[in-house]
């Protein structure tokens, strides 16, 4: 799983002395190739023993990597199971110590990277792609919430109501029946209420990008008249199905939901991008945004996912540019040359807590990169 603990690690990391191996492979979806990664990682691994890059590579660093090849496809061959996973990835450096591995229920583009840092700029996509989000699952006697976290889905609350069950009283005894309705209405309004609660401690506990709701329509309907307005924000749909209904019918309509959100999601950022790019805390271009990477102002950063540009950085103090130049202006260091300068920036974005989001909408705005600011720029 990956989560904020594993990503600050890797964002973190600050040996240089020996580089990092990282690895991203899927499994094939037939049956009959479950070893095809294998014969995909062994080649990804002779290509880069064939590079300049590797070749260059001091006799201590070459052992390093080769030590981190060789636990990279043994832990492929032996500890990883296709079974129940799409894919894995590992980030490696032996002489360092580090070792990390995620199994993950998604596919993701086979990459194998040999840098000085991890390659974290995958996961800044998938984290863009795959929002954690929470369904609830609701009618007037039961209640389902779970979480949807990179495919994998965790339950956090379930309840059946035993006070809820139909009660037919007709006749002479109207009154009874009235009463019985009375009942039934103040247990249902019980059952919506304590559902609402839930669901507002889950989120101030995990954070959910967004909520989605599942059950009948009058159920769902009337359910909503008890969230928080909070969660009311989070919401972007509603599925007709039925609460107790198998996981798998649940996440089939679930995932009709996913793309949807996706698209709400990044134009609110956009609206948002724009009200305050009027107030003056807005900027785009890369000119202005390493500026403000370099003073710690941004807040939320966002990119067009598919965005690459050469570009120049100092591994001491962070400095990165589009311009080739020969020395750091900060510190003198000479800069070293990266054919995908977004990738450092969204390093030290997310080394300073700033939000990013990689835009699978196309955004116009200059060099397709903008973000918002904590606070303005002095006048």
């Amino acid at each position: 799983m990956i989560d904020e603990k594993l990503l600050s690690k890797l964002v973190d990391y600050d040996k240089n002395n020996y580089p990092v191996t990282s690895t991203y492979l899927s499994t094939s979806d037939d049956l009959g190739e479950r070893k095809k990664h294998l014969v995909e990682l062994k080649k990804l691994i002779q290509y880069k023993k064939d590079t300049t890059y590797f070749k260059e590579l001091s006799d201590k660093e070459k052992a390093s990597v080769l030590e981190d090849f060789d636990k990279i496809y043994k832990w492929f061959s032996e500890s990883f199971d296709t079974q129940s996973f799409r894919s894995g990835i590992i980030f490696s450096s032996s002489k360092n110590d580090l070792w990390e591995t995620v199994n993950l229920k998604i596919p993701v583009k086979n990459e194998f990277t040999i840098q000085h840092k991890p390659y974290i700029r995958p996961l800044a996509a998938m984290l863009s792609d795959y929002k954690k989000y929470a369904v609830v699952l609701i009618d007037k006697a039961k209640t389902k919430i779970f979480e949807n976290h990179f495919g994998e889905y965790i339950e956090h609350y379930h309840e059946k109501s035993d006070d809820l069950e139909e009660v037919k009283v007709g006749g002479f005894k109207g009154r009874e029946e009235r009463k019985y309705e009375r009942h039934q209405h103040e247990a249902i309004v019980k059952h919506y209420k304590k559902a609402a609660d839930k669901i507002f401690n889950l989120d101030k506990k995990f954070d959910f990008h967004w909520i989605v709701l599942g059950g009948r329509k009058e159920a769902t309907s009337e359910f909503k008249e008890y969230l928080h307005n909070y969660i009311k924000d989070k919401l972007i749909g509603s599925i007709k199905i039925d609460p107790m209904a198998d996981l798998e019918d649940v996440l089939k309509k679930v995932e009709e939901t996913e793309h949807k959100a996706r698209k709400e999601y990044e134009a609110k950022l956009l609206e948002k991008y724009n009200f305050q790019k009027e107030k003056g805390t807005g900027i785009e271009g890369f000119n202005e945004i390493f500026t403000a990477i370099q003073k710690g102002q941004i807040d939320t950063l966002m990119i067009s996912e598919d965005l690459e540009q050469k570009g120049v950085f100092c591994r001491h103090d962070n400095y990165l540019n589009t311009n080739v130049k020969e020395e750091c202006p900060l510190c003198g260091s000479k800069l070293e040359r990266t054919k995908d300068v977004v990738e450092h920036l969204i390093e030290k974005a997310l080394n300073q807590s700033t939000k990013v989001q990689l835009m699978e909408s196309e955004i116009d705005v200059q060099d397709r990169i903008a973000a918002t600011l904590r606070y303005p720029n002095e006048s």
